[in-house]
């Protein structure tokens, strides 16, 4: 991997859950590393939600191997778009690499 192809900042944040005083459940976001990475547009469409177009795309990161990253208590911060982890491909350990996809949240 060229380190010039890793070339953006990306915030890894994992999630804190919670009670509060009357017993719900609240989560809270922290910032575990920031990293550079490779983000690329993986593909986008476009659907109707309750008679509203939502938008919704789908990205592709690529990054140096991180060891215990798990997707179901992780998301990313990329410029000022919020990313879901839908995968962890770390097929490609043995290279230093890893790979994620990734689909952004809504406002």
């Amino acid at each position: 991997m060229r380190a010039g192809e890793l070339n953006q900042r990306v915030n890894i944040e994992v999630v804190s859950i919670t009670q509060d005083d009357i017993g719900q459940t609240t989560h809270a976001w922290s910032t575990l590393l920031t990293i550079w990475a490779q983000v690329q547009t993986a593909g986008g469409s476009e659907k109707f939600y309750g008679g509203e177009l939502v938008a919704e795309a789908t990205h592709k990161i690529k990054m140096r191997f991180i060891s215990g990253l798990n997707s179901r208590t992780m998301r990313l911060r990329w410029r000022s778009k919020i990313l879901d982890v839908v995968f962890i491909d770390e097929s490609r350990q043995s290279y230093g690499e890893l790979f994620m996809l990734a689909k952004e949240l809504p406002d």
